[in-house]
C-alpha cells in the first residue's frame, strides 16, 4: 500500500529555524502548563501603528511555517513577516504549544484543541498590554484560520485574515484529501471518523489511520471537528478576509463555495499559482511539494499586497 501525505495533525515535537536579524525580539508568555515563545518583528518606522499576529497551521508547524515531520524548511511565515515589515507593518508570530520551543516547555504534552485558542487569546492580551499599537489584526494559516476566528470572538481585534482556511468541518476536509490519494483508505477513515464523532475511540489497524486518530490525536480531532468555520465566522462583528491559492493541494480554492453569504467581491481573493505554503507553484504534485522543504522558492508576490490593502481598509 502506498504511503500517504497525512497532514501534520498529530502532535509531535518541532524544530525551528530562526534568522538573527535586526528589530526582532523574542517573547516568552506564560500559559497553561508552560510557555509560548514567539518573535516580534518591527519595521524601522511603524507609522501605521499596526501589528498582525500570525498563527500557523496544524501539528508541529512552528512560527516560521516549518513542520518537524517534513525534511527541510520553507520559511513561509517568516517570509510573510519580513514582507509585512517592508510594508511598515509589525508582526508577532509564535510557536504554538504543538511546536518548537513552546512544545518543549510543556509539562503535559496532551494538547487539546481549545488550548490553542486559549494561547492565542493570551497573545492578543499581551500585545494589547504593550500599548504600542493602535490596530491589531490576526492572520491565520490553515488550522490557524479557525483558531484566529475563535480567539477573535473572545478578545476584540480589528480584523482577521484567513489563508487557506477550511470552510467546512475538518472531518470533511480530511476525507476529501485522502480520497484524492487512496479511496480504500478513505473508506476506512470515514468509518473511524464516525466512531470519533460518536465519542468512541478509533481502533483501526491501518498504520496511517492509527497515526492520525489514535489516543490523544483522536481527542484533538473530535473537538476540532465540532467547530463549523462558517458558523463561527458569522459570530464576528469585525472584517474577515479570505485568501486561497489555485495550486493549494490541501485546501482547494473551491472552499470559497462553502462560505455561503459570508463573502462578497470585497473580502476574498484567489491567488493564481499560490500553493499551501504560500509559494508560487505549479499544481504538479511533485513540483508543488518541493516548495514545502526548500526555502529558496519565493512567497507569492500578491499575498502581502492583498493583506496590506485589507488592513488599509
Amino acid at each position: 500500500m502506498k504511503n500517504l501525505l497525512i497532514l501534520p495533525i498529530v502532535i509531535l515535537v518541532a524544530i525551528i529555524a530562526v534568522y538573527g536579524i535586526d528589530n526582532m525580539n523574542e517573547v516568552k508568555l506564560e500559559v497553561q502548563g508552560g510557555y509560548i515563545y514567539g518573535s516580534i518583528l518591527e519595521p524601522k518606522d511603524n507609522a501605521k501603528n499596526t501589528i498582525v499576529i500570525i498563527t500557523a497551521g496544524s501539528g508541529p508547524t512552528d512560527r516560521d511555517g516549518n513542520s518537524a515531520i517534513l525534511e527541510g524548511r520553507n520559511d513561509s511565515l517568516k517570509y510573510l513577516a519580513y514582507k509585512l515589515k517592508d510594508k511598515g507593518i509589525a508582526s508577532f508570530r509564535y510557536d504554538q504549544r504543538s511546536s518548537g520551543k513552546s512544545y518543549k516547555s510543556l509539562k503535559d504534552k496532551n494538547i487539546k484543541f481549545d488550548f490553542l485558542v486559549d494561547d492565542l487569546v493570551e497573545c492578543i492580551k499581551y500585545i494589547k498590554a504593550k500599548k504600542d499599537y493602535d490596530k491589531i489584526y490576526l492572520i491565520g494559516h490553515s488550522q490557524g484560520a479557525l483558531i484566529s476566528v475563535l480567539a477573535a470572538q473572545r478578545e476584540k481585534v480589528d480584523g482577521v485574515v484567513t489563508i487557506a482556511g477550511a470552510a467546512r468541518t475538518i472531518d470533511k476536509i480530511l476525507l476529501e484529501q485522502i480520497k484524492r490519494q487512496d479511496q480504500e483508505i478513505a473508506n476506512i477513515l470515514e468509518e473511524e471518523l464516525d466512531k470519533i464523532r460518536a465519542g468512541e475511540e478509533s481502533n483501526s489497524e491501518n498504520k496511517e489511520i492509527k497515526q492520525l486518530l489514535s489516543g490523544k490525536n483522536g481527542e484533538f480531532i473530535r473537538r476540532w471537528m465540532e467547530y463549523n468555520p462558517v458558523t463561527e465566522i458569522k459570530k464576528l462583528d469585525i472584517p474577515v478576509y479570505f485568501i486561497y491559492g489555485t495550486s493549494d493541494l490541501q485546501v482547494k480554492p473551491d472552499e470559497i463555495n462553502y462560505l455561503d453569504d459570508i463573502i462578497d467581491d470585497r473580502n476574498f481573493r484567489i491567488l493564481e499559482n499560490m500553493n499551501h505554503v504560500l509559494k508560487v507553484s505549479p499544481e504538479d504534485e511533485k513540483e508543488n511539494y518541493k516548495r514545502y522543504t526548500f526555502p529558496g522558492y519565493p512567497l507569492h508576490p500578491d499575498l502581502v499586497n492583498t493583506i496590506e490593502e485589507f488592513i488599509a481598509g
